[in-house]
């Protein structure tokens, strides 16, 4: 059974012949039916689009992506989900197109009037090796994975800082200037070179809590993201990691981070508006990198009768002429 991966596709001639066709879901659609539509939508794209990618919405469901091959007289059209991101049907059509160009480069040529008839032997297959691997689930259980490879992570990397920090601390060499112990001696006042030690001590401090949140969250935040499957959800991925990283804060209080003995609830508390933007960010990133790389998969339900209905609307209202010429 071929996966869903598509609602529909059309290879079409810039005269609006359409040579081939494949659906993903149930549907009364067809090139003869879709005859009209597809016509106008080769002049439109060949006058007014040229060899860029347009995408347009349909209805709630659809999306309807054209690309242009950059230098063979055929069009591809894609019917998909309006989820999809656009840079990937882009991509996608890319790829079916320059295919197709390979393998009937002489029949397109010639204008041989077999072709219908020989695309639907030898290229399906060729669609689905493009198409392998190219859906991704996106829901509450890819979220949960999401998170917990996160959190897995952020573990990781916690347990190697303080491990590793704090050999590194002690192990001699230049890193002594930075992190050696400094001890102020507050009872004959305040000297200035002990203000000054004071200072050396704070943006430490200061500079290694950053790191440490930055290298806490940021690559596990990416991971969690791209799992959890798109901007939505790898936002809440982030602020899931927030909460989770505040309950950690709460339980284990008092770490040793390289020589300094820190309670990370009032750093953690502190530092939350960082924390919180910095996990937004990479969680809508990481998402849309998922979401540029594998499509929604289908439902398989039958829409066919709204696609056309609608279909029909956007095509007399963009080309009346060619409405009228129909009556």
């Amino acid at each position: 059974m071929t996966k869903k991966v598509l609602h529909s596709l059309f290879i079409l001639r810039e005269n609006g012949i359409c040579v081939f066709e494949r659906h993903w879901i149930e549907t009364d659609i067809d090139a003869h039916l879709f005859s009209g539509f597809i016509t106008a939508l080769s002049a439109f794209a060949v006058e007014s689009m040229g060899k860029t990618f347009q995408s347009l919405k349909l209805v709630k469901e659809q999306r309807l992506a054209i690309l242009k091959h950059p230098y063979a007289p055929i069009i591809g059209v894609i019917i998909a989900d309006y989820r999809d991101n656009g840079y990937l049907l882009n991509k996608i059509l890319e790829k079916i197109l320059n295919k197709f160009y390979q393998i009937f480069q002489t029949e397109i040529k010639i204008e041989d009037a077999s072709l219908i008839g020989k695309t639907k032997e030898k290229f399906p297959q060729e669609i689905d090796i493009i198409l392998k691997g190219k859906t991704a689930e996106r829901s509450f259980v890819s979220l949960f994975i999401g998170f917990l490879a996160g959190s897995g992570l952020s573990v990781i990397i916690i347990l190697f800082i303080l491990s590793w920090g704090i050999n590194f601390a002690y192990g001699g060499g230049i890193q002594n200037l930075f992190f050696a112990p400094i001890f102020i001696n507050l009872f004959d006042g305040m000297q200035p070179w002990e203000f000054l030690d004071i200072q050396q001590i704070a943006v430490i401090a200061m500079g290694l809590v950053f790191v440490f949140f930055l290298l806490t969250y940021f690559g596990p935040g990416l991971l969690g993201a791209y799992i959890a499957g798109n901007r939505k959800l790898g936002v809440i991925n982030g602020l899931l990691s927030v909460i989770g990283g505040l309950l950690i804060a709460l339980i284990f209080q008092n770490i040793q981070l390289f020589l300094y003995s820190i309670n990370m609830l009032p750093v953690f508390v502190g530092f939350s508006p960082l924390i919180i933007i910095l996990n937004i960010l990479t969680g809508y990133f990481g998402g849309l990198l998922r979401e540029i790389y594998r499509l929604y998969p289908l439902p398989g339900k039958d829409i066919s009768e709204k696609v056309m209905k609608h279909v029909t609307i956007l095509v007399k209202k963009t080309f009346p002429s060619l409405d009228k010429s129909e009556d």
